[in-house]
């Protein structure tokens, strides 16, 4: 069977987008700092090499360090796909009818669903960096010449875009399923 190894593969190409660049914060468009999908749930971030020191200092202040803001979503979406991609391969090991597609398809549903639904609320960066939210904002903004502004990155869609792959497959495995029962 050919869908349940491509089921696998998509799950793992899922779980490897999780450690890619989802945000980039930029500040009028040079690039300050970015967080990869893991770094959202730990609350940390790297920051950009070619930004002054300066606007560096400023913009760290407002991204308070003792308070790291976590997406609890996403780390819900992470042990979702991590889930999904053991059943993937659990199922091609040993032989599940539908070489554990079904199920994995399940979790790569709610895998996205939890992405989705985190992007529709706004990450915690995209919090921090809201004027309305941090009264300081005005003041760094002042300072640093510019507007901040929060982008998803490629990186961010292709990881919707391989679990909506997998969920797919999943529906896929459940059409098979009620075909083979009548």
């Amino acid at each position: 069977m050919f869908l349940p190894k491509l089921n696998a593969l998509s799950a793992l190409c899922a779980l490897g987008l999780f450690f890619l660049p989802w945000l980039d914060l930029r500040c009028s468009g040079r690039p300050v700092l970015t967080q990869t999908g893991f770094q959202t749930i730990t609350g940390s971030y790297k920051r950009s090499a070619d930004f002054e020191i300066g606007s560096r200092h400023q913009i760290e202040r407002q991204l308070d360090p003792d308070r790291p803001p976590r997406a609890l979503l996403v780390a819900g979406a992470l042990a979702a796909t991590i889930l999904a991609l053991l059943l993937a391969f659990g199922g091609m090991i040993y032989g599940a009818p539908d070489g554990g597609a079904l199920r994995s398809g399940l979790l790569a549903a709610l895998a996205l669903v939890l992405l989705v639904m985190q992007d529709s609320r706004g990450f915690p960066l995209d919090e921090e960096t809201r004027a309305d939210r941090n009264p300081h904002e005005m003041a760094a903004r002042a300072l640093v010449g510019g507007t901040l502004d929060v982008r998803r990155t490629l990186w961010f869609h292709a990881t919707l875009g391989t679990l909506g792959f997998s969920t797919l497959i999943g529906l896929n495995a459940l059409v098979d399923r009620s075909r083979r029962k009548r």
